[in-house]
């Protein structure tokens, strides 16, 4: 039998530190197990050393990242994709009679396209009538005015000049103002020189009456003092006693004349006053009965006016158009013919160009991390693994007051929505509104030591409070 060489002993490899070749470590026959485990080569006491060192070296590196190293993460939660803005309510104003509808549900519409037209026989006949009496108060409220500056003819502005001149009703109605105008131009004149008339002849027979009663003075006054000087004669007997008494009957009757003549003065000063006061109360009269009239042509011309603009907005609206492109998602009236309310809603448009947005709702539990401006991240369910798999971030935007009972039974949850940035967008390609997703709600970073005794103190905080 071949024997191996003869190996160094554990002093000698410990000293030299080379581990010897053995070449044949076979048992032979009668040897026994502890000679062949003196054949077999003992494991050096460096190498031990090196196991430990990469052991420490490791258990350190490794506490160190647990204690150092922030973890990120995140409150999922599941939501849904929406359409920034939601859907748009398309509804008209006014009442009225379905003439025309132009699309269905599922057909895309640009801005601006014809999506139904509202019956509007009543509202153009309507505003014909209130633009008539609307000419027309414009032209007698122009006659007004010129008789109110005591003028013999009035002029139209231009555009009520062309509306007349295409519409022979008020053409008419501008001839009978002119004439009503002309006719009560004639009548104040008549009525202001008859009453000057009677004033002139009132204050003629008033100076008549005090020339007469100046004279009458006069002569008294000169009867007077012939009966002074008669007086004096009859004492000295140089006249008859029959012509004192005749100079005293004719003094005692020219005084009554007298205090005739002023009783006949005071009646005329008294009716030239009153003849005076009727011309200025008939004036003013006149005066204010135009300024009444003026009034209340201005007052009807703003009702009619505000009704032409009332009945022009109908007419405008009664062709309803979308105000974005987008998709019909649904439509409210379906008959031609049917009668809608003021305010009914006709249809809802899906935007185009609306920008996605996510929201999930959330429990009273885990709304505490939950903040507008918060970061985000969503994972849209999807057929492609690669899509699956991309996660979308965002920001938050909405976060409601209180929590709203949501569900079958109602839970109380909070309503949060949030904005997904526009490079995810494009990275991640069309996103269609009502795609579920899962929502991460990223919170604050934490160790490997934190997520470890989390569980731990939870349980001694609630034993504690116990």
């Amino acid at each position: 039998m071949i024997k191996p060489e003869k190996s160094l002993s554990v002093a000698e490899t410990e000293k030299t530190g080379q581990i010897p070749e053995t070449r044949n470590l076979s048992l032979s026959v009668g040897d026994t197990y502890r000679d062949w485990y003196a054949k077999v080569l003992p494991v050096p006491a460096r190498s031990y050393r090196r196991l430990a060192l990469f052991t420490v070296f490791f258990l350190g590196s490794f506490s160190a990242w647990a204690v150092m190293a922030p973890i990120g993460g995140a409150t999922v939660v599941p939501g849904r994709l929406l359409a920034d803005g939601y859907n748009l309510t398309i509804n008209h104003r006014y009442p009225g009679t379905i003439l025309e509808i132009a699309v269905r549900e599922g057909d895309k519409v640009k801005a601006g396209d014809v999506l139904a037209q509202i019956d509007s026989t009543e509202s153009l006949t309507n505003l014909e009538i209130q633009s008539m009496r609307l000419s027309t108060a414009d032209i007698r409220l122009a006659r007004y005015k010129a008789e109110e500056t005591d003028q013999n003819t009035f002029t139209l502005p231009p555009d009520l000049i062309k509306r007349i001149a295409d519409n022979p009703s008020l053409a008419s109605a501008l001839e009978s103002q002119r004439t009503e105008l002309q006719a009560r131009q004639e009548e104040k004149y008549s009525t202001v020189q008859i009453m000057d008339q009677r004033i002139a002849t009132e204050k003629q027979s008033l100076s008549d009456l005090e020339t007469v009663l100046a004279e009458r003075r006069k002569r008294i006054d000169s009867v007077q003092k012939e009966i002074e000087v008669s007086d004096k004669l009859m004492e000295q007997g140089l006249t008859t006693r029959d012509r004192n008494f005749n100079l005293k009957r004719q003094i005692s009757v020219d005084q009554e004349q007298l205090e005739t003549l002023m009783t006949q003065v005071a009646e005329r000063r008294s009716r030239l006053a009153q003849l005076q006061e009727d011309s200025l109360r008939w004036q003013a009269q006149r005066t204010t009965e135009i300024s009444s009239q003026i009034v209340a042509l201005n007052a009807e011309k703003a009702e009619a006016l505000e009704r032409v603009r009332y009945l022009k907005d109908m007419i405008n609206k009664a062709t309803i158009r979308a105000p974005q492109s987008g998709h019909i998602v649904r439509s409210y009236v379906n008959t031609v013919g049917a009668s809608i309310n003021g305010g009914a809603p006709l249809f809802d448009i899906l935007p185009e160009a609306a920008a996605p947005i996510v929201e999930a709702h959330v429990t009273s539990r885990d709304i505490d991390i939950v903040e507008v401006g918060g970061e985000l991240e969503v994972r849209i369910a999807s057929q492609d693994r690669n899509r699956s798999m991309m996660f979308l971030e965002g920001k938050v935007t909405y976060v409601s007051y209180d929590a709203i009972p949501l569900g079958t039974p109602p839970q109380p949850v909070y309503v949060v929505r949030g904005k997904l940035n526009d490079d995810s967008i494009e990275k991640y390609g069309q996103i269609k509104p009502g795609t579920s997703a899962e929502v991460y709600f990223v919170t604050k970073p934490k160790n490997f030591v934190h997520y470890l005794l989390d569980p731990f103190l939870g349980i001694r905080d609630k034993a504690f409070t116990h």
